[in-house]
């Protein structure tokens, strides 16, 4: 099954976690096609340049101070890109910028996806920053099902 991940992540003035989050994207065990899709709200400082380099997709446009509307706006561009692409089944994983993912993510993600399809959200451990202190939420994933 060849499933494209769109990641997703709402950004405002992010230049000191941006690099550590999409780095632990970027080095995911899963190898296959993963597009990242930066939705900045209006950033001056250099995100957007530190996004760049991790290639990721940069839109911009929301609502300005509505994380709700970046986040929109963001899922919106990720399902135009994976159409555009041929991507008929796509995962898309909503992080933030202060947040990494840890390696297996993505496949644990695939693993559960792809032995349930009926699947329609699932909630997992992660790791943010607040503070310069390390915060980890939970050790499995959680799989809901919407019939």
């Amino acid at each position: 099954m060849d499933i494209l991940f769109s990641i997703i992540i709402p950004t405002l003035n992010e230049e000191k976690y941006i690099g550590r989050t999409l780095q632990s994207i970027v080095s995911q065990k899963h190898q296959g096609q993963k597009q990242i899709i930066i939705s900045d709200n209006g950033s001056t400082d250099k995100t957007i340049d530190i996004a760049k380099e991790f290639g990721a997709y940069i839109v911009t446009g929301a609502k300005p101070n509505n994380i709700g509307s970046t986040r929109k706006l963001a899922c919106f561009t990720a399902k135009k890109l994976a159409k555009n692409s041929g991507h008929f089944e796509e995962i898309i994983i909503a992080t933030d910028a202060d947040t990494t993912l840890s390696s297996g993510y993505i496949e644990t993600i695939y693993g559960l996806y792809s032995q349930n399809p009926l699947i329609a959200a699932s909630s997992g451990p992660f790791k943010t920053i607040i503070n310069e202190k390390v915060l980890k939420f939970g050790n499995y994933f959680h799989k809901f099902n919407f019939f």
